[in-house]
């Protein structure tokens, strides 16, 4: 599969890039918190597993923070608007990332 990464600290789970497995990833791991995304840059394999952040904004009941470059946050504003817009919210009117 391709990479990504979870690094537990004291206090929640960061997410290392969203890769296309990511829902697999996470259910092999037994992951089913995250408390933030950092993205490394917006190659498709790193990014394309971008909308399992919904479960876990839903989870949490609260958006998840993504921290990036200014071009990958570009990009991914372009790739995947329909959730980073105030429209793009989750099942329970929760925005998805923030």
């Amino acid at each position: 599969m391709r990479t990504s990464a979870a690094i537990r600290l004291a206090t929640e789970t960061v997410l290392v890039d969203t890769s296309p497995e990511l829902r697999l990833q996470a259910l092999a791991a037994g992951l089913d918190r995250a408390g933030a995304v950092f993205f490394t840059h917006s190659h498709a394999d790193h990014v394309m597993g971008f909308d399992e952040l919904r479960r876990f904004a839903e989870l949490a009941r609260r958006a998840m923070p993504v921290y990036a470059s200014p071009a990958t946050l570009d990009d991914l504003h372009r790739i995947f608007d329909y959730a980073l817009t105030d429209a793009g919210t989750g099942m329970f009117g929760i925005p998805i990332v923030e």
